[in-house]
């Protein structure tokens, strides 16, 4: 039995509303970027690298979406989504396919380019946006990846862990970047939400050193126990003497001092095994170098020390932000 295949009827069952319109130019100097909006291009990415041969190969498959905006007396085409395509067809000197949508959509445009970016959760994208944002905690954790490339690997989960745990939890607790991206997942509001919080955040100068000095001593710890980067877990757990949480006594410094030793091998060989592994195999590896650099009675001595005493608080002028009073 033959059955009979029915379509909608243009007309009938449905109506068409607005016709979308698709441009196309080599004049790229007609367009923009929208900096608090889009983000950061990065044309020696393989992310990029691909997306070049497949328009090269295939042809640009979806067009860009701009809107139209006056800057200087010269009416531009502002990016609002397709930055990566924008400079994949100027790099191969391409036409760039646009669509121009008006200031009404632009709006909602955000919410789904934003939507996309909460799915992917991608950290590297929500730290670009708080600093095309201009807010400086985001620019610090961008500037620690970039000073420190090699060590960090270009990534950012370990930067952002450091730099957010000195300044915006002022060491009181490790800030984890899955807390961040569990907020940020939840919706395009509260992303925003999110970012904006740190829009007018304090940063003291003794933050600032506190994040160099902090990975220039796990750098250096790592390097001596031959790794060429700085473990997210690990660091999480350096990150941890910094703070009263701690569970070894011994600093940063002396743990570095303890491993250059020509005869502790056997520890850098220890903590080698374990760099990468779960955050309780590595504190309990640094907890048994703890008790080879302290006796026992120094190690009670400290903890001792560090549970009586009362934080001092403190006025201190800050380098961006408000003064503001800081344990």
């Amino acid at each position: 039995m033959k059955w009979e295949v029915r379509r909608p009827i243009k007309g009938v069952d449905y109506s068409t509303k607005k016709i979308i319109e698709v441009h196309e130019t080599t004049n790229y100097h007609l367009f923009a970027f929208d900096e608090q909006n889009n983000r950061e291009v990065d044309t020696d990415s393989d992310h990029f690298a691909k997306l070049k041969d497949s328009i090269k190969r295939e042809g640009l498959k979806d067009p860009i979406w701009v809107v139209e905006e006056e800057r200087g007396g010269t009416v531009l085409f502002v990016i609002a989504a397709g930055q990566h395509r924008f400079e994949a067809c100027k790099a191969l000197g391409v036409p760039v396919e646009f669509i121009i949508i008006d200031d009404d959509s632009y709006s909602l445009l955000l919410r789904v380019v934003l939507d996309s970016l909460t799915k992917k959760n991608i950290l590297k994208d929500f730290i670009d946006m708080g600093a095309a944002r201009g807010y400086k905690i985001f620019k610090i954790v961008k500037q620690l990846v970039s000073d420190f490339c090699v060590e960090f690997n270009n990534k950012y989960s370990a930067a952002f862990e450091t730099v957010f745990t000195i300044i915006a939890n002022r060491r009181k607790k490790v800030y984890r970047n899955s807390q961040f991206m569990k907020h940020c997942k939840i919706s395009p509001e509260i992303t925003n939400n999110t970012l904006d919080q740190y829009a007018n955040w304090p940063i003291y100068e003794e933050e600032i050193d506190a994040i160099y000095k902090h990975t220039r001593i796990v750098a250096d710890i790592a390097r001596a126990i031959r790794k060429n980067r700085i473990g997210v877990n690990f660091n999480r757990e350096m990150l941890r003497l910094l703070t009263p949480a701690k569970e070894v006594e011994s600093t940063p410094e002396e743990i570095l001092a303890f491993l250059t030793k020509k005869e502790n091998s056997e520890f850098r060989e220890e903590l080698g095994k374990v760099y990468s592994g779960k955050d309780s195999q590595i504190r309990s590896t640094l907890k048994r170098i703890d008790e080879q650099i302290l006796s026992s009675s120094e190690i009670s001595k400290r903890r001792i020390k560090r549970i009586k005493i009362e934080p001092d608080v403190k006025k201190s002028e800050s380098v961006w932000g408000k003064e503001e009073e800081i344990v």
